[in-house]
């Protein structure tokens, strides 16, 4: 098969992610499999929501996906592959995609991810998961064991103001998994990585009328969920909110492509 006739990938520093576009696809192609590779390290993984993309009309489908997860200030190479065809192709040559902060992201809900100004962090605990099993007759218990838990560990992070602290509590309410982003090359901070929050503690620091806040965030490490679990950084309610009429929507925003690159204000969660 022949490569697609346009695919370009854009760094939106605002957002800290990187916005693949893919259109002119080979006849015959049903869908499209989006993958980054550390060059550095050489791992490859697929692009979060980019296992298969389905394809009704290769001519002039389009794609555009968003990686919220690259590894900071390291060349990556995007590649692609037009299914069924296993050829890979370059999406994209290697760059190197840094960030001027520390971002704290949601797996699932992008519109949420924020800048975070992180103060202080505990060492890593190394929780082990062995018991002794007493047995009658036997003076000695019998040991059993496995692997070593997620190292966990209390990040404390500040707001500014009450912006800030807002965009946290939305951040905390929606539960979840996050994504540790931090720029390439940072020290004195922990790896980045996938991690819950088991517990949240907002603190008030200073004069009693201050804004600013802490939030001490006790995280436990996690695994990466499947590439396939993936959210929008768009939500229906913002685009009611934004838009009164469908003709207004026609209007403001000429594609489909165009409406999802939009990120939703934070406000917008839905906890049930």
């Amino acid at each position: 098969m022949p490569a697609a006739s346009i695919h370009t990938a854009t760094y939106e520093a605002s957002n800290a992610r990187v916005r693949l576009n893919l259109s002119g696809f080979a006849p015959g192609t049903t869908a499209v499999q989006i993958t980054r590779q550390n060059t550095v390290t050489g791992k490859t993984s697929l692009v979060r929501g980019a296992r298969a993309i389905p394809i009704a009309t290769p001519a002039s489908d389009t794609v555009q996906v968003h990686d919220y997860e690259y590894p900071a200030g390291v060349p990556v190479e995007y590649a692609y592959f037009q299914v069924p065809d296993s050829t890979r192709y370059q999406l994209a040559p290697p760059a190197a995609y840094d960030l001027s902060a520390a971002w704290w992201k949601h797996v699932l809900r992008p519109h949420l991810n924020r800048q975070i100004t992180i103060v202080d962090y505990t060492p890593y605990d190394h929780t082990q998961r062995v018991t002794a099993n007493a047995v009658v007759r036997r003076n000695l218990p019998v040991a059993g064991g496995d692997v070593r838990a997620g190292r966990s560990y209390s990040l404390t992070v500040r707001a500014a103001d009450a912006g800030q602290r807002a965009d946290l509590d939305d951040l905390l309410a929606v539960g979840g998994v996050y994504y540790m982003h931090l720029p390439g090359g940072t020290d004195n901070v922990p790896d980045p990585g996938y991690v819950m929050a088991t517990d949240a503690r907002e603190l008030r620091a200073g004069r009693a009328h201050s804004a600013v806040r802490y939030f001490e965030l006790s995280l436990i490490e996690v695994a990466a969920p499947d590439a396939d679990l993936a959210g929008s950084a768009i939500t229906w309610n913002d685009v009611v909110a934004t838009y009164a009429t469908w003709d207004a929507l026609v209007a403001a925003v000429p594609t489909w492509n165009d409406l999802v690159a939009q990120v939703a204000t934070p406000a917008e969660v839905v906890v049930t």
